[in-house]
């Protein structure tokens, strides 16, 4: 599936679509089916720049970044500068907005689990309950 969106620039040398972070390439397709965010969240990066899409959404200190480290592009033939194990690139500094935002939102969901930012059953049927509501005022 292609998301539809800026004419993509960063394509490898085989004229696969790459992602471009903080100006190094990544090679994200073996990781579409699994990212959190859903397949088209990460496919509306596809191909572009995508520096402050990335750093929008993905807090400095999560796993984001080793999982692009892991997916980094290297051309065929190109030997491996770094070991996999070396730690994964840093982030541009952010503002101290962006910083407190990060904190907050860390401390609101530190203790609840993995999927804890997804919504309830109870929330999921609220939102149908007023979705509903809406269509008979319509």
């Amino acid at each position: 599936m292609r998301v539809t969106g800026p004419e993509p620039t960063e394509v490898g040398p085989d004229g696969q679509l790459l992602w471009k972070v903080n100006d190094v390439h990544y090679d994200l397709e073996p990781f579409v089916n699994k990212h959190p965010g859903g397949e088209v969240a990460i496919r509306m990066a596809q191909g572009i720049e995508c520096t402050n899409l990335f750093e929008s959404y993905h807090p400095q200190k999560g796993n984001a970044r080793r999982v692009l480290e892991a997916h980094r592009f290297r051309p065929k033939g190109e030997e491996t500068i770094q070991s996999p194990a070396s730690e994964p690139p840093k982030a541009p500094q952010l503002s101290q907005f962006k910083q407190d935002l990060d904190k907050m939102v860390a401390a609101h969901f530190a203790g609840k689990g993995r999927n804890a930012h997804k919504a309830t059953y109870s929330h999921m049927l609220l939102c149908a309950g007023f979705f509903l509501a809406e269509l008979v005022c319509w």
